[in-house]
C-alpha cells in the first residue's frame, strides 16, 4: 500500500498484553491507524471479555467491540517457554502495552528493564488504576470506582438525588485514548532521539484530567460543583425535556438563543424575556425558566420541537436510542458504521474509526480475532519457528 492509501502506522508493531477495555481500546486505536497488533491471550479462555454477554454464536459482542484489527496469539505466559516466545516477539516490536496490576509484568519476567535490555528503544505503556507507584498503586480499580474518586460521580445525576454512573465507561475509554496519544508522542520522540520510554498511565489521572472546568474552578475557590442532571451550568434553559412522544435536548447559551427559544415556547416564556435579558439574570431564575421550558415542551412532539427550534436557531436534538443512532444518515455519511469480515460470523457491523484524512477513513479492515487465530502465523513469521516446532508447543499446551 502506497501514497494516500497507506495508513500512518503501517510498519509499526505492538506487543499487546492488555485485556478487558482500557488497554484493548488503546491498541485498537493504533490498529485503526495501521499498526500491527499482536495480542497475547491466556490459552484457556483468552481475554476475559470473550465470556462477557451478550454472546452471539459463541462470540462476545463486548470483545468484538474493542479488538478489531488485531492478531490473537494464545500463549501460556506463566511458563518459561511461553515467556521466551513473548520476549522474541517483543524483540521484533516497537511498542509494548499492558494493563495488568502493577507488579504483574515483573513477576512474569516482562518488566521494562528486561524488555529494554532485549530491545533498546522499546516504548512500553503501562495502564493501571492509580499508577505504578504510590500508596494506592496495588489497589484494584474499575471504571465505576475511578469515576467516584475522580469527582465525576459527584457531578452526574439529578439534583437532590443519588450520584449516577456515566452511561459509558468513560474512564477506561479515556485512559485508552490518552495512552494512544502518549505512545504516538513517544514514537515521534524516539524517531528524533533514538530513546525509548516507559509510560505510566493512570485511570484516575486521566479521569481527573477530564474534569478540566470543574477542577480549575474548585482550585480557584469557586463554589463546589454538584449534581446538575442533564442541564449545562451557565446555560439556562438547557437540558433534556420530555415531549409528548419522547425526549429532546436543547441549550440556549446566548441571549439571542434565549429570545428565539422563548418566542417558540409561547406566552409564558416570553413574559420572562424582559426581566431576564442576560445569562446572569437567567441563572438567578434558573428553576423558574427550566420549569417554563419543561411545561411548554410537554405540549408537543419531538419532531415538532426539533423542526421549530432548529428553524429558530436554537441548538436542539432528539434523544436517540442506539438503534436510531446507528441507522441515522449522520452515522452512515461519516462511515461510523462499517462491515468487517469475521472468521465464523461472516460480515459483522461495528463502529468505525473517528479519523478521516484525505477523504479516506483509516480503520482496521478485519474484525476481532478468534482466540489463538494467529498463533501459528506469528510464531512462524515473527519468531521464526518451524511448523513442527509450533505443533510441539501446541502439544505441550504452551501455545493454543
Amino acid at each position: 500500500m502506497a501514497g494516500a492509501d497507506r495508513r500512518p502506522l503501517e510498519g509499526i508493531r505492538v506487543a499487546d498484553f492488555t485485556r478487558i477495555l482500557a488497554g484493548p481500546h488503546a491498541t485498537m486505536l493504533l490498529a485503526d491507524l495501521g499498526a500491527d497488533i499482536v495480542k497475547f491471550e491466556e490459552t484457556r479462555v483468552g481475554d476475559g471479555t470473550r465470556r462477557n454477554p451478550p454472546i452471539i454464536e459463541g462470540e462476545s459482542l463486548y470483545f468484538q467491540a474493542c479488538n478489531r484489527g488485531k492478531k490473537s496469539v494464545a500463549v501460556d505466559l506463566k511458563s518459561d517457554r511461553g515467556r521466551a516466545l513473548a520476549l522474541e516477539v517483543v524483540e521484533q516490536s516497537d511498542i509494548v502495552i499492558e494493563n495488568f496490576r502493577p507488579g504483574v509484568m515483573d513477576r512474569l519476567g516482562l518488566s521494562y528493564d528486561v524488555l529494554k535490555a532485549r530491545r533498546p528503544g522499546i516504548i512500553m505503556c503501562s495502564i493501571s488504576g492509580y499508577g505504578q507507584e504510590g500508596p494506592m498503586a496495588r489497589k484494584p480499580s474499575f471504571d465505576l470506582v475511578s469515576q467516584a474518586v475522580s469527582g465525576l460521580l459527584s457531578l452526574t445525576g439529578e439534583p437532590g438525588r443519588h450520584p449516577v454512573r456515566c452511561g459509558v465507561a468513560v474512564g477506561d475509554l479515556g485512559v485508552g485514548t490518552f495512552s494512544a496519544v502518549a505512545v504516538l508522542a513517544a514514537l515521534h520522540r524516539r524517531a528524533v532521539t533514538g530513546e525509548g520510554a516507559w509510560i505510566d498511565m493512570s485511570l484516575h489521572d486521566c479521569l481527573l484530567a477530564l474534569m478540566t472546568q470543574q477542577g480549575h474552578q474548585a482550585l480557584a475557590g469557586a463554589p463546589q460543583p454538584s449534581l446538575t442532571g442533564s442541564s449545562v451550568p451557565g446555560s439556562v434553559p438547557s437540558g433534556a425535556f420530555e415531549a409528548t412522544d419522547g425526549w429532546i435536548t436543547l441549550e440556549a447559551r446566548t441571549d439571542q438563543q434565549w429570545i428565539a427559544l422563548a418566542k417558540a415556547l409561547g406566552p409564558e416564556a416570553l413574559e420572562w424575556t424582559s426581566s431576564c435579558t442576560n445569562q446572569d439574570d437567567r441563572d438567578a431564575h434558573a428553576d423558574a425558566l427550566q420549569n417554563v421550558t419543561r411545561s411548554a415542551i410537554a405540549t408537543n412532539s419531538v419532531d415538532h420541537w426539533v423542526r421549530t427550534l432548529t428553524s429558530a436557531g436554537v441548538p436542539v436534538a432528539p434523544v436517540w436510542s442506539m438503534d436510531q443512532v446507528l441507522d441515522s444518515t449522520l452515522a452512515r455519511d461519516r462511515s461510523m458504521v462499517v462491515e468487517l469480515e469475521h472468521p465464523t460470523l461472516g460480515q459483522v457491523r461495528t463502529i468505525g474509526s473517528v479519523v478521516k484524512a484525505n477523504d479516506q477513513t483509516w480503520a482496521a479492515q478485519e474484525a476481532a480475532p478468534l482466540l489463538g487465530q494467529h498463533s501459528h502465523e506469528v510464531l512462524r513469521e515473527i519468531v521464526g519457528l518451524t511448523d513442527a516446532e509450533i505443533e510441539n508447543l501446541k502439544a505441550e499446551k504452551v501455545v493454543r
